[in-house]
């Protein structure tokens, strides 16, 4: 547990500030909207892309309190 930890703290100090200043930049596949998600995992599980598979998740609905059910 504690060589994950610091591969997780290693990770944090060197390659996050990376990306934070633009010299690393992600690999973007293609995105799927969040009711396109049985596509987005075919295409995951095809093992052709090279990117991230990225979800838009922002057309989820607003959570509903119990008095609205």
């Amino acid at each position: 547990m504690q060589y994950k930890a610091e591969l997780v703290a290693a990770f944090e100090s060197r390659v996050i500030p990376e990306f934070t200043s633009g010299v690393l930049k992600p690999i973007i596949e293609t995105s799927f909207s969040l009711s396109d998600i049985g596509k987005a995992h075919a295409l995951m599980e095809s093992n052709m892309t090279i990117g991230k598979i990225l979800i838009n998740v922002s057309e989820l609905e607003k959570p509903r309190s119990n008095d609205e059910l």
